[in-house]
């Protein structure tokens, strides 16, 4: 087992799903992956490859690692394929994956790695899997690691080989992501960001988006409209109250429930206080600005 700040995996698993004519990058990657091993003899890690032909076959290897994850065997998750910013992931026989059934996918692989899943895209617009991202849904994974845009082979390549190296030789994934955060790319750039930085920006932003002065007025008057339809009458200011008293209980709290799995992983609670804490301050500044009905 591999602990690192923040996260622990066992293995790592590489599925490539390319076409026949096309550069293998994760049969190069795998063996770049292994010679890494073998100069580095403190660093035993095994490493898979998995040929991958369709959609489906996607959604039953990450069933078998959800499987595998549950009797304690923990994968750090290296994608190889194609991706576009609509269809999401592309695969050999030009099936399709959208976004958010990689999401809703990657989930009980999430849960069954105790929240430590490290989900790495070498997809063309791999960070578009974050527009799935929302605060009052589990999260998919611990952390993302993916390009913005469309990428050129030689660059990815060499961004990941920058990546695994700093992650093998310092066991540290803040090298890693520092290592690969200074490789250039001709478009976009290099996503690498935690659950806990996710949940901060959604929750801030679900705030300043829905909880302003003049979105919570006129959800209060749709409400209001409602009510009187229904014989009920209560004022807008009222209203108002009850909105603000709602959006004190929700946030962060239950929705930090939520989105860090507490339910199901008890220990989150504490893993993840520091970043409740921050939430809850920057809450507590939204809220004195009095700009918003928190």
């Amino acid at each position: 087992m591999t602990p690192l700040v923040g996260f622990t995996y066992t293995k790592i698993v590489i599925i490539q799903s390319l076409e026949r004519e096309e550069v293998e990058t994760g049969k190069i990657l795998f063996e770049f992956l292994a010679s890494l091993g073998t100069d580095n003899e403190s660093y035993d890690v095994p490493i898979e490859i998995i040929s991958c032909g369709h959609a489906g076959q996607f959604l039953e290897i990450l069933h078998q690692l959800t499987q595998d994850a549950t009797a304690g065997t923990i994968p750090l998750l290296h994608v190889e394929c194609h991706g576009d910013p609509l269809d999401g992931l592309e695969f050999e026989n030009s099936s399709t994956l959208s976004w958010e059934s990689v999401s809703e996918a990657l989930r009980p692989l999430n849960i069954a790695s105790k929240f430590n899943l490290l989900a790495v895209f070498s997809a063309c617009f791999g960070a578009h899997f974050l527009g799935q991202m929302e605060a009052i849904q589990p999260s998919p994974c611990w952390c993302l690691v993916a390009p913005t845009e469309r990428v050129d082979v030689a660059e990815v390549m060499g961004g990941f080989r920058a990546f695994y190296s700093a992650l093998f030789n310092d066991n540290d994934m803040g090298s890693a992501v520092r290592a690969i955060s200074q490789c250039r790319l001709s478009h976009g750039r290099w996503l690498s960001e935690p659950a806990e930085l996710w949940f901060e920006n959604m929750i801030t932003g679900y705030v300043k988006e829905h909880c302003n002065k003049e979105a919570s007025q006129k959800r209060a008057k749709e409400m209001f409209r409602t009510l009187k339809k229904n014989g009920n009458h209560l004022s807008i200011g009222a209203i108002l109250r009850q909105l603000r008293k709602h959006n004190r209980k929700v946030l962060p709290n239950k929705y930090f429930d939520i989105y860090f799995m507490t339910e199901q992983i008890p220990e989150n609670s504490k893993r993840f206080e520091n970043t409740r804490k921050r939430v809850e301050m920057r809450l507590t500044e939204l809220r004195n600005s009095g700009q918003y009905f928190i």
